[in-house]
């Protein structure tokens, strides 16, 4: 059967897609999007949504549940985009719980890095009191951890990490703006790379919200080139004044104050090839955005 031609594509799309679908291929493949970044339009329109991710450029994804589907389902769904998904997030419920089926999933997607999105709360640590959104309670619950609660979530870690091993897929950390928070003579993050085993855990940093504690992410980058091997590339407006409290003002790729040369050479000079454009807050319709972030990187990573 012929592939459809991609005016045929860009005419099944809903018109809010299709408006945003009107670029030729030839984006540079380190960037890709975190499909996060398109909220309930992935679930609602798989395969019209990956349409339009791939028409804009991008030729791989970050995958943020499957959006209801089964990982062969998803991946059909991807391989009819021509899009690849080098990484994909997991809870820690299914971390530890079917880790079995997280690597047969992977293994499907073809994802070569299963990403915990956030830490857990410690073991026996009360749940959000009522009223109390998630993000006021885990920053809370961040503020009370001590090194030894980061070591022992890194010591999971690592098993999680060397039960994947053999599986081919490795175990990376996305961090938020809690673990910059200063712990002894370094940071929640600090402790949790230490106790980390870099042969099977790897780290996912968040520009934006490195941004957000008031860090210098190609100053992180530099000081653990071995250890951060996947970038989220998020730009926030100014922090009022940086904290660690789960608050961030995310806008376009290229508006906002991360230093994006001083970034992407570090990123460069790591080696760091897996990086997902993403954004959490809007003032203009997702895809557009996402579009305007791709153009910006496009033109210094290519």
């Amino acid at each position: 059967m012929p592939s459809p031609s991609r005016r045929t594509v860009l005419a099944a799309l809903p018109a809010g897609l299709a408006a945003c679908a009107t670029r030729p291929a030839g984006a540079p493949p380190m960037i890709g999007l975190q499909l996060f970044t398109l909220g309930d339009a992935v679930g609602r329109d798989l395969d019209g949504t990956l349409a339009a991710v791939a028409a804009i450029g991008f030729r791989t994804v970050e995958t943020a549940g499957l959006a209801g589907r089964t990982a062969p389902q998803f991946r059909a769904a991807l391989d009819r985009a021509g899009l690849g998904a080098p990484a994909m997030h997991v809870g820690w419920d299914a971390l530890t719980g079917d880790l079995a089926g997280v690597a047969r999933d992977a293994g499907t997607l073809g994802a070569a890095h299963v990403v915990l999105p956030t830490f857990p709360a410690p073991d026996g640590t009360p749940g959000p009191a009522e009223g109390q959104g998630w993000a006021e309670w885990i920053s809370a619950v961040a503020t009370g951890m001590s090194r030894d609660d980061w070591r022992r979530l890194a010591d999971r870690m690592n098993r999680i990490g060397r039960d994947l091993a053999p599986s081919g897929v490795r175990l990376a950390y996305h961090n938020h703006d809690p673990e910059f928070r200063p712990l002894g003579d370094g940071t929640a993050l600090d402790a949790l790379m230490d106790a980390t085993d870099p042969a099977v855990v790897d780290f996912e940093l968040d520009v934006g919200w490195a941004v957000t504690a008031g860090l210098d992410p190609a100053a992180l980058i530099a000081a653990r080139p071995d250890r951060i091997r996947l970038l989220h590339l998020k730009d926030v407006r100014p922090a009022r004044p940086p904290g660690f409290d789960l608050r961030l003002d995310s806008v376009a790729v290229g508006t906002g104050v991360v230093d994006w040369p001083g970034l992407l050479e570090a990123a460069r000079a790591a080696g760091i090839t897996r990086m997902f454009l993403e954004q959490e807050q809007f003032d203009r319709p997702r895809l557009e955005a996402v579009e305007a972030g791709f153009d910006f990187l496009a033109r210094r990573t290519g």
